[in-house]
């Protein structure tokens, strides 16, 4: 027994993960009222009150069209993807093609609106590269706290707070520096003379086109590249 928590066992919980155990002499099997419906509920249940309230698929449709559309979409946009939602009987599937065929989606004011997550970014860079492997991925793990995405352990239910949160003058330092230890840990740098068009659509601002055509080496392009406004956006 441990006398601080009074838990049992202590279980490693990276190392051995256990899938959960109902057990019926801890359950209660009486009546129960949950947002309005009352009865013997099971899990299945819960989940069908929670679906059935008029706020739910809007919460969903927000957070889902913050995190790949804009990151303040239009209450018309919201709208729009929470009714496909609904009238699917909160199908993902309808809910994801809403999100991905909606007007705002493909506009131009949410081109490069949203900031990628510490993740997103390291990975980007990663396969620009060509670089996949075991050695890049511990870079991914050890730069995770620094960029402020350590692994599995977000700072709470929630989740990664997205788009601007993932700014600051310490987390955009950590991503330079991944880049640079990335580009020195690649034996053979690949061609750099198209990677803007590549991985950045050709589409530059002024800074960044000022810092490229003063660049004399694949890896000077590829830093410049890589540690972008336009590379940090999606």
């Amino acid at each position: 027994m441990d006398e601080a928590t009074g838990a049992r066992d202590k279980v490693d919980v990276w190392q051995q993960q256990k899938p959960g155990v109902f057990s019926s002499d801890m359950a209660y099997g009486g009546e129960v009222s949950y947002l309005g419906r009352r009865g013997r509920l099971q899990l299945g249940d819960v989940i069908e009150q929670v679906l059935a309230g008029p706020a739910t698929a809007r919460f969903l449709a927000r957070k889902i069209a913050a995190h790949f559309i804009a990151p303040r979409p239009s209450e018309e946009t919201v709208g729009r993807i929470a009714g496909s939602f609904r009238d699917s009987g909160h199908d993902v599937k309808a809910l994801m093609r809403a999100t991905f065929t909606s007007p705002e989606f493909a506009s131009r004011a949410s081109y490069r609106s949203l900031v990628k997550s510490p993740v997103e970014f390291m990975l980007s860079a990663i396969l620009a590269l060509g670089a996949a492997g075991k050695d890049s991925a511990q870079m991914v793990i050890d730069y995770g706290d620094p960029t402020g995405q350590l692994l599995f352990q977000p700072p709470n239910v929630a989740g990664w707070p997205p788009n601007g949160n993932w700014i600051s003058p310490s987390m955009l330092l950590a991503r330079f520096n991944f880049v640079s230890q990335l580009l020195d840990s690649v034996p053979k740098l690949p061609a750099a003379s198209d990677a803007a068009r590549l991985h950045l659509d050709g589409i530059l601002g002024a800074s960044t086109a000022r810092r490229l055509e003063k660049t004399a080496s694949d890896r000077e392009r590829w830093l410049v590249v890589l540690t972008s406004p336009e590379f940090n956006l999606k």
